[in-house]
């Protein structure tokens, strides 16, 4: 007895003592030695069981034999019967042994020991009396046929279907091996089969028995009781006999319908092989003989035939295992996985190496249809850690050494094609580089390879779906891209694309230093040193995951491919890292999508020109602008930004920007100036790792063709032969129409010095051109009051104050300059705390001043309007402060108000007394207001540089209506509790229903709201005593003020031993958040919420989605946030009008930039 047999009786003994008489142990019967199962002998109740018809009718108590293995509780126990009563019946093996899982090794739970086991027992029983074995909707347990050979037979082809009568003919058969015989066929018993490898193939029209019989007796009357008597079983035997070679053994495969699902009307075959000896086949095929003309023939075969019948009648079946792969039966283990796209598919691998390899074996896998390898390499020793070769196979080529391996896993089903070849000069040399494949995969991480194949694909009229996957050179991430068949270009323009994309992703960092570095890399492996090509340094355990991991995402982007027909035009980027190198705020996985570029041809030059959707946007907006500006027949242009690649003939256009301020512009001719290019050249280059820098210009002809005019020829002239820009070749675009400007058209033309060879000798240039259209100049490419309108938005600028970043020359002139240089924009919005007159004074933050913390003078409001008129009149003498912008927009915020205060005082009391009315003619307190130009002494500081009706002040909301939907603008000291006097918004207004009480409410927040910042306007010197201020004069009693009084004197000391870090302001929270929903619904009554909110307040520059469904935006402010001194917003629409909104930020040196706090 083991210490596990030991244990098995003690827990059975336990479950006896606690059931109460239900369960009883009657004897436990211990082996001699250690390698024996013990067996308990165990009664069990089961009176209780329900009944239904067709279970197993249970008696009142039931006794079962426990068979306990030595190495209990690892091994599990089995359970028998004493009798035969249960035999039949689903889930009972050999007549007396019950199945109690379908699948030991993981139902099994070794720490639940014997009370585990003995309540599946009592689950089973429970089960079986209510004929429950097989529930209702789920797959039957197949029957059993106890194998005594050692031959497998393995079904591959679905069976005939079985209607009305039974199926007879033959089983196509291929001998694999002498232990295993594949099922390759059905052919019916009518057609004709002589010296064929077949067996007798018997398919019946109803079930047989759980269990099958042992004994062929027993068998063949249960097929007879099927309708199918014992003398066609003989002739079917016969004839397939017959049709066998000499001296060969018969399958017989008898089929019932058995598999499927319990209660389904559709049951498939479940098959069973009985083999027969040749010794027993030979008379077998005597049996056709009774039919016979010849009187001694015929005598032989009805002798023969009843001899057989006798000898059917005794003997044994001798079953052979059957392992099912019919379609109709299984369910492949990979079912629902990203692999099924390759299923019976045409895929491509350029490349059998490390990756390509493994790749190349899980699509064998998979179960495409063919796969075409292409691979010039040799094995050597070296490749052995981590590419799947043998010693052995060293000295012979990869693809055929694969190949080999590769057609062993589905030998008579994947077709396989070593090419041992080059891939560059072979098949992209060849008419369709795709070899028939439905989709191309490289693996080859060769530049040359993709180089060519971006040049190849370009001409080629078959596209198929690719993929590229290159690994790191420590094998710790991976980037795979991938292309659509119909996307504008192949790998190497989505591997620049994200290149450039990443370059802006500060959490990417790693991932552009380890494909894109910035200096060459020194460390570079050899694996021989001196003479081998550099590689990667990784194990087969890093190779094989990263190609599994970009195996499957690439199989993700080519079943949405193949999904949707949108997005046969798209492109897919990925980067991965494996788990064990993950580092904090960096992503393990990254992914980016990229649409189709817009593309035109040079004939000229035989370069194809790729213009991103958001360059082309780009070009409309200084498009609209210069129309609004100079009119609609007036030319504009600009500068060109992007990539050339002379191997592939591509030249990519990335990013345009408008006229230089040195530009000339007229309805006769646009000359581009030069001013501030040398700095975007520079920006841009920097950003981007030189994938985006020069490459043109491009210029409208808002009424002709876009043909080169003489002037065009003269300034690209000029171009091609300066020192700067350098570049080799200049490309122009010119946007035009057709001569009823109806179509916007495109062209483009790429020179260099050699094109004008003709002009310096002749004074004579001809050029090819090739136009395209882009399509209707409708309101949906270029809306003149929609498409390309730009906003910029400022919050707490907080002039007067010192903390401002205003008052630093290295934040403030990047600002400014950047506002020019994006010049016109149509609003300018200040949304709130612009002038600090809480901590500062009037004086000091509109006209600036000394202050005594302060490295030198405070900048004011006025000095600001004066810089950014001096820099507009830079760009060009007629242009000015008017030009900057159409509108400015001001919202006073908290430590402003008194702006508010002041032009309601001048509307409820100034006006009405200046106009002979009577006090109180205009109610009170006003809510809400609009004053524009002189209606506003704000608008005076503009006086000597623009309209006066270009300012607008507005409280407490600025809006924008970006085609049906509204963006609001407002500071956000309303969804401060401590800005409105203690009364969040949330829970007050919560309290009130009918309208009536919610005007009260808003009106009374309105007032303690302003009754507050009179106050902190009042006391205005430092935050720690405005705080204790919001304290003094709360709404409620002051006895009910002490415990928060406690509190606000606490941290109204800590404000005035760090003024500076106090006034720094808090993310936005979800308290916040609901104030929000409140102030937009109940404060504002928007019967419509606004899609976009915008706020300042909390110097927190951000973004969010409310769960009202309100995009979020924090504008960010003057103060430094996260080491950041300034932050704003910049909003520009798209083509269909509606807004792009842009976290914008000047870092500490300076620079102009997309925020990332990522």
């Amino acid at each position: 007895m083991t210490a596990g047999q030991e244990l098995a009786q003690e827990e059975l003994r336990e479950i006896e003592a606690a059931s109460e008489g239900a369960f009883e142990v009657l004897s436990v019967r211990f082996p001699e030695g250690d390698h024996r199962s013990a067996i308990a002998e165990i009664s069990v109740t089961c009176f209780d069981m329900p009944y239904a018809e067709g279970g197993i009718k249970l008696r009142d108590r039931e006794r079962f034999l426990i068979y306990i293995p030595p190495d209990f509780p690892f091994d599990v126990p089995s359970v028998y019967t004493p009798h035969r009563r249960f035999s039949g019946n689903p889930h009972v093996q050999w007549q007396t042994y019950l199945c109690l899982y379908q699948s030991r090794n993981t139902e099994w739970d070794a720490s639940d020991g014997m009370f585990g086991f003995i309540s599946r027992l009592e689950l089973w029983l429970r089960r079986a009396a209510l004929n429950q074995l097989d529930m209702e909707g789920a797959p039957l347990h197949p029957p059993v046929a106890y194998p005594t050979e050692r031959i497998t037979v393995i079904p591959r082809k679905d069976t005939p279907q079985v209607q009305g009568t039974a199926w007879f003919g033959y089983a196509k058969l291929r001998n694999v091996s002498s232990y295993r015989i594949d099922i390759e066929d059905w052919i019916d018993i009518s057609e004709s089969v002589t010296q064929a490898a077949v067996g007798a193939a018997i398919l019946l029209t109803e079930p047989l028995s759980w269990e099958y019989p042992a004994k062929a007796k027993m068998l063949l009357d249960q097929v007879e009781k099927n309708g199918v008597s014992r003398a066609i079983i003989r002739l079917v035997m016969a004839l397939a006999a017959d049709a066998n070679p000499a001296d060969s053994d018969l399958l017989v495969i008898i089929g019932a319908p058995m598999r499927g699902i319990r209660g389904s009307h559709q049951l498939k075959q479940h098959l069973t092989a009985w083999l027969i000896k040749k010794e027993m086949v030979n008379g077998l095929r005597l049996i056709p003989n009774k039919y016979s003309t010849e009187e001694g023939f015929r005598v032989i075969g009805l002798e023969v035939e009843k001899l057989m019948g006798k000898w059917l009648d005794l003997v044994d079946v001798a079953w052979c295992t059957v392992r099912e792969d019919r379609p109709e039966i299984i369910l492949p283990r990979d079912t629902g996985t990203p692999m099924n796209v390759f299923r019976e598919r045409t895929v491509a691998v350029w490349g059998c190496g490390a990756i390509g390899a493994p790749i190349a074996e899980t699509l064998a896998r998979a179960g495409v249809k063919k796969l075409v390898l292409r691979d010039k390499g040799i094995i050597a020793p070296g490749i052995l850690s981590r590419q799947p070769y043998l010693d052995e196979e060293i000295g012979y080529s990869k693809v055929g050494v694969l190949a080999k391996r590769l057609r062993q896993i589905r030998p008579d089903i994947l077709v396989i094609e070593p090419k041992f070849e080059d891939v560059k000069s072979t098949v992209l040399d060849s008419e369709d580089w795709t070899d028939g494949a439905d989709y191309v995969i490289d693996t080859t991480a060769s530049l040359a390879v993709i180089e060519k194949l971006e040049s190849r694909r370009g001409k080629s009229t078959r596209r198929v779906p690719v993929a590229s996957m290159v690994v790191g050179h420590r094998a710790q991430q991976g980037l795979v891209v991938v292309s659509g068949s119909r996307h504008s270009g192949g790998p190497v323009d989505v591997l620049r694309n994200v290149k450039i994309a990443a370059c802006s992703k500060g959490c990417l960092g790693d991932y552009v230093d380890e494909f894109w570095p910035a200096e060459p890399r020194n460390d570079v492996f050899q694996p021989e040193p001196g003479c081998s090509e550099a590689t990667f340094v990784g194990s087969a355990a890093d190779s094989i995951a990263l190609a599994a991991i970009m195996l499957n995402l690439a199989a993700v982007d080519f079943h949405e491919i193949e999904k949707e027909a949108d997005t046969e035009d798209s492109a897919t980027a990925h980067f991965v890292a494996q788990p064990h190198t993950a580092l904090p705020g960096i992503p393990l996985y990254y992914k980016f999508n990229f649409q189709s570029d817009i593309v035109i041809e040079d004939p000229q030059s035989n370069f194809q020109i790729r213009i991103s959707q958001a360059a082309l946007s780009e070009m409309h907006t200084w498009v609209r602008r210069s129309a609004l500006i100079y009119g609609e027949k007036a030319e504009t242009g600009g500068i060109l930004f992007g990539g050339r690649d002379n191997a592939c003939r591509v030249i990519w256009v990335s990013e345009v920007i408008g006229p230089p301020a040195d530009s000339e512009s007229s309805c006769a001719h646009f000359i581009c100036g030069t001013n501030g290019v040398a700095e975007a050249n520079e920006e841009k280059r920097q950003r981007t790792r030189g994938s985006t820098q020069y490459i043109g210009m491009w210029h409208t002809h808002p009424t002709s063709l876009p043909a080169p005019s003489e002037t065009d020829f003269l300034a690209m002239h000029a171009l091609v032969n300066a020192d700067e820009p350098s570049t080799h070749k200049h490309l122009l675009l010119i946007l035009g129409s057709d001569s009823e400007q109806s179509v916007e058209l495109l062209s483009g033309f790429l020179f260099s010095k050699k094109d004008f060879g003709d002009l310096e000798k002749f004074g004579v240039l001809e050029r090819k051109i090739q136009v395209s259209a882009l399509g209707p100049l409708t309101p949906q490419d270029i809306i003149v009051d929609q498409a390309g309108r730009r906003f910029m938005v400022l919050s707490d600028m907080h002039f007067g104050t010192p903390e401002s970043s205003i008052n630093v020359a290295q934040f403030r002139d990047p600002l400014i300059d950047y506002m020019v240089s994006r010049a016109p924009w149509d609003e300018i919005v200040f949304t709130g705390d612009l002038i600090d007159i809480n901590l500062s004074t009037f004086t000091r933050a509109i006209e600036g001043g000394a202050w005594q913390d302060l490295n030198g003078p405070l900048f004011g409001f006025r000095q600001f309007v004066q810089e950014l008129d001096i820099r507009m009149r830079r760009q060009s003498p007629e242009k000015g402060l008017k030009h900057l912008t159409q509108k400015w927009i001001y919202v006073p915020g908290n430590h402003d108000y008194k702006i508010w205060d002041m032009l309601s005082s001048k509307l409820v009391c100034d006006d009405v007394l200046a106009s002979g009315k009577k006090m109180g003619s205009v109610p009170t307190p006003v809510m809400t207001g609009k004053w524009i130009g002189e209606e506003s002494f704000f608008a005076g500081i503009f006086r000597t540089y623009c309209a006066q009706n270009q300012v607008i002040v507005e409280y407490p909301n600025h809006e924008i209506n970006f085609r049906q939907e509204k963006m609001v603008l407002t500071h956000g000291h309303y969804l401060d509790s401590k800005q409105t006097r203690f009364n969040d918004l949330s829970d007050y207004l919560s309290n009130f229903k009918s309208p009536e009480e919610i005007r009260k409410a808003r009106r009374r927040i309105f007032i303690e709201t302003a009754q507050y910042q009179t106050v902190a306007n009042t006391i205005s010197f430092t935050m720690g005593f405005r705080g204790l201020a919001n304290v003094l004069v709360g709404p409620d009693a002051f006895g009910n003020k002490i415990k928060k009084l406690y509190h606000q004197v606490g941290s109204s000391l800590l404000i005035l031993l760090f003024p500076r870090e106090a006034r720094k302001g808090k993310r936005l929270s979800s308290k916040q958040l609901r104030n929000m929903g409140c102030y937009l619904e109940q404060f504002c009554q928007y019967k419509k919420l606004p899609r976009w909110f915008i706020f300042g307040h909390t110097h927190h520059q951000g973004k969010e989605k409310s769960n009202l469904g309100v995009d979020v935006y924090n504008a960010g402010s003057c103060y430094s946030d996260r080491d950041i001194p300034i932050t704003f917003l910049e909003i520009e629409t798209n083509a269909q009008g509606m807004p792009i909104i842009q976290l914008m930020c000047i870092d500490r040196n300076g620079n102009v930039k997309r925020t990332d706090y990522s």
